[in-house]
């Protein structure tokens, strides 16, 4: 069985090391890994992430700095008076005497949430900034790998256009020589010209998207626009699901950073429910009890439902890329018929045994079988990057950048 080779990307990258008048063989190459690297020192979108977890970071170390100072004392006025006393000399003659009548600061209840709630909340706050960190940064990983390959695509199918176009011009050729021998008569040639014609303008579409989709890529990896990459051949992976399902779903409940808010989120509602049970009890204040175990039933039932969702996508990744990984072989398969039906056709059109709209049909056929069987090879590829994504496959060195915003901000605390 044939199989396909997907065109993989060396991005030549403008201005990396040479000047901007350098040529193209002075310009260092970047493999797909350097890519997401790329992506991820150049990129926008890495920048943002970055910026906004140091500053949720930065925000937790505000918050917790606060908390060390403590919480504000009860405040309260000491009212001081005499009390006039019976005359005798072994007492003064008067008592004085205070009351202290507390008029603010901090009750009971406000202390235990301050003292047991908060260091909860900075924990819980800290972890998911830094899940929805690795979430986007392994976003950012999976839209390069499509926009990449999204580019290969692009350009194997101007590829295949091309390949049409010469055939056809080679075909216009010979049934030309043909009419002007007399063998075949006008409409022969009138059809393949117009088929040519056709193939032209296809192929025209062809280097318009495969322009559009490398600039697409160039800004993920904030690049110019008009970079150009050089191309080298790789192949598909014969098996793309290297773990098993319980695998995924415990890997992708562990990179989630909606998991990770629900999670604390569910242990500050558990620990006020506590801290009012211990404070008030559970009878007088009914109402505030019954509210506290509804607000601890909700986010259970929240955490639940994420999971179960967290699940749901994982099983559906990975029925998608077996499909698309079936989906190659069959089209494998299609591609050397159509290639077969070409030549056959060829053939009893020389010797003619066939019209020529039936050697265009199946010219068109091989195209389209062509483009298919690419397709499928890209959409296994597309939909391993989503599964890295869902499971928090990140890229190169993104531990060591959330290492160093985690020092960043330390040093300020």
């Amino acid at each position: 069985m044939r199989r396909l080779a997907v065109v993989a990307c060396i991005l030549i990258i403008p201005g990396l090391i040479a000047g901007p008048g350098a040529r193209a063989s002075e310009i260092p190459s970047v493999t797909l890994e350097g890519a997401v690297e790329l992506a991820y020192e150049e990129g926008a979108e890495a920048k943002k992430a970055e910026i906004e977890l140091s500053e949720t970071l930065l925000k937790a170390a505000n918050l917790e700095h606060q908390h060390r100072l403590g919480p504000p004392g009860r405040q309260s006025i000491t009212i001081r008076f005499d009390v006039p006393l019976p005359e005798n000399e072994e007492i003064p003659e008067k008592l004085p005497i205070e009351f202290s009548i507390p008029i603010g600061g901090p009750t009971d209840m406000e202390e235990a949430q301050v003292e047991e709630i908060l260091p909860i909340q900075f924990a819980s706050l800290r972890r998911t900034a830094e899940a929805a960190f690795e979430q986007r940064m392994a976003s950012i990983r999976s839209r390069v790998i499509e926009q990449y390959f999204g580019a290969i695509l692009a350009q194997e199918e101007l590829d295949v256009r091309r390949a049409g176009v010469e055939r056809l011009e080679v075909q216009r050729d010979q049934v030309a020589a043909m009419y002007d021998r007399g063998v075949v008569p006008e409409l022969d040639l009138v059809q393949v010209e117009a088929a040519l014609s056709n193939a032209r303008y296809e192929q025209f579409e062809a280097e318009e998207m495969r322009d559009m989709a490398f600039a697409a890529l160039n800004r993920s990896l904030g690049q110019p626009m008009d970079a150009r990459p050089t191309l080298i051949t790789t192949e598909i992976p014969d098996n793309p699901l290297d773990a098993s399902l319980p695998e995924d779903i415990e890997q992708a409940r562990e990179a989630s950073a909606e998991i990770a808010a629900l999670e604390g989120q569910l242990e500050v509602a558990e620990q006020e429910l506590d801290i009012f049970r211990r404070i008030k009890g559970t009878y007088s204040p009914r109402r505030s009890y019954r509210e506290r175990e509804l607000e601890v039933e909700r986010k259970e039932i929240e955490l639940l439902d994420t999971e179960r969702g967290i699940e749901l996508s994982a099983m559906g990744l990975r029925s998608q890329i077996a499909r698309a990984r079936a989906q190659v072989d069959a089209t494998a398969q299609g591609l050397a018929a159509a290639e077969r039906a070409l030549e056959v056709s060829q053939l009893k059109y020389d010797a003619g045994m066939h019209t020529i709209s039936e050697v265009l049909e199946a010219d068109a056929s091989l195209m389209g079988a062509e483009l298919a069987h690419r397709a499928a090879g890209v959409e296994v590829l597309a939909k391993t990057a989503d599964r890295d994504t869902l499971l928090g496959r990140v890229g190169p060195h993104v531990e060591e950048r959330l290492e160093a915003i985690r020092s960043d901000i330390e040093e300020l605390r």
